[in-house]
């Protein structure tokens, strides 16, 4: 592999595409979480292939730790995976959908406090974004773009697509994709994941909610760092890492 190493530089090396995978891994767990009720299949994987303890920054954030604690605690309690749905199902309908209002919005617009229920602005440069890279909501024009589910979905997305690209040696598009969630984590969720995040944990009745809110709060911030770090160091120029 034609690779130009320095000690600060980044090697698509077995290390790093692993923790490209975990965040991967991160945003594929958060994305579930919160764009629609858990289902079976989710909470089953979760309690079955100790999904939380691959989370990315574990080491790195006291939020993400304290969130899977919460988690695994709910989790693990003896009762029946049915038992736990009808929970979850109840506390996400309380939450994020509501009678007439939700008690926390899971939309960015309503949530940043536009004046307005939703900002017709804040969507459309949300839309841009997903448009770049030919993905559309599957609940296109009946939900919001800029519901938190969606954005942590765009994210899962293109973070896949970076461990993916590098893994093959693309370093160009690798370096491209990291440029592009560097964008949208500025000027999306990094503006109102933590607001988001601290609404939940403040209205919320259930671990599970509590514990996916402060793994948002750290996974954000942690890797919004991380993103500017690899994105400098990615440097393509004639198949090689300078």
């Amino acid at each position: 592999m034609p690779l130009h190493q320095k000690e600060d530089t980044l090697k698509a090396d077995f290390k790093t595409i692993t923790e490209l995978d975990e965040r991967t891994l991160g945003y594929s767990f958060l994305f579930r979480s919160f764009i629609e009720e858990a289902s079976k299949d989710f909470i089953e994987n979760i309690k079955g292939n100790d999904v939380l303890i691959f989370l990315p920054y574990i080491n790195d954030d006291e939020n993400i730790k304290a969130g899977i604690e919460l988690i695994e605690g709910y989790i693990n309690k003896k009762v029946s995976t049915e038992h736990l749905l009808d929970e979850l199902s109840s506390e996400y309908s309380s939450l994020f959908i509501g009678a007439g209002k939700p008690l926390v919005s899971p939309w960015e617009s309503v949530a940043l406090g536009s004046g307005r229920l939703f900002s017709v602005n804040e969507t459309l440069d949300v839309r841009k974004y997903y448009a770049k890279h030919r993905l559309l909501p599957e609940r296109l024009n009946k939900e919001p773009d800029d519901h938190i589910g969606f954005e942590l979905q765009f994210m899962y997305i293109l973070a896949d697509k970076t461990a993916k690209a590098l893994e093959s040696e693309d370093y160009k598009s690798a370096a491209e994709l990291l440029n592009d969630q560097k964008k949208f984590l500025e000027n999306h969720l990094c503006k109102w994941a933590d607001l988001f995040a601290e609404d939940v944990c403040s209205k919320a009745n259930n671990d599970f909610y509590i514990g996916a809110a402060k793994i948002l709060k750290g996974m954000i911030s942690t890797d919004y760092l991380r993103i500017c770090w690899l994105s400098e160091t990615l440097k393509t120029e004639g198949g090689y890492i300078a």
